[in-house]
């Protein structure tokens, strides 16, 4: 059955199906930690990804009666976005090695929106300098992602893109520069660390994770 749906990235409306003919590939995706299921609806008009969770009695059956896609949008990704995500490749993302799959993977590769390098960069471990690049990205999604993957490393050309990010606007990305410096444990970090402590007024978790780090760094330093 065909059904409904606007892209909320280009604003396209058509229909919304596992075809490989149809307007928005609509099919399951992934299972959250609290056990939803997700679907993924791709549109071929821009390429956003918009991850969808199915609506509940009785809004799944007016949706249906009135042909429209019976799922709520939790976030919608550009194309750009979802690349890089998956490249960075973190454990607990729901990377696109899972959204990546026949017959959906015919469709992108019929929509030529990947390159064979891009092929390449999914199946390596990211490189220091791209994933200092995302934590500058546009998408708070991207720059969050980059930050848990940087605890892993122990730069010191990774500390003032770091703390610079302490000022990032999106709480969470906060939160997880802060565990990075912590991994990081450079004693530079200390006072940019106890400056954003106290101006983290109302984000309780990055203030938790914040001070954590500040401790870290004064047992690793004394």
């Amino acid at each position: 059955m065909d059904l409904k749906f606007k892209c909320r990235n280009c604003g396209k409306v058509g229909n919304a199906n596992i075809k490989r003919s149809a307007d928005f590939f609509h099919a399951p995706w992934y299972i959250d930690k609290k056990g939803l299921k997700h679907n993924i609806i791709y549109c071929r008009s821009c390429g956003a990804v918009h991850d969808t969770i199915g609506a509940l009695p009785p809004m799944s059956i007016i949706s249906l009666l009135l042909k429209k896609v019976p799922s709520k949008v939790v976030f919608t990704y550009d194309f750009s976005s979802i690349k890089k995500i998956t490249q960075i490749n973190n454990p607990d993302f729901p990377s696109l090695r899972n959204f990546f799959y026949t017959p959906l993977i015919n469709v992108i590769d019929e929509d030529n929106r990947l390159s064979e390098t891009d092929y390449e960069n999914f199946t390596k471990k990211p490189t220091l300098n791209f994933l200092l690049d995302c934590l500058r990205d546009d998408s708070w999604i991207v720059r969050r992602e980059a930050a848990i993957a940087l605890k892993n490393f122990k730069s010191e050309k990774m500390l003032k893109p770091l703390i610079d990010a302490l000022k990032d606007k999106h709480w969470d990305v906060r939160r997880y520069v802060a565990i990075a410096l912590g991994e990081l444990e450079n004693k530079k970090a200390l006072e940019p660390l106890k400056e954003a402590y106290y101006k983290e007024t109302w984000e309780h978790l990055t203030r938790k994770e914040i001070e954590k780090a500040i401790n870290k760094i004064n047992i690793k330093n004394s």
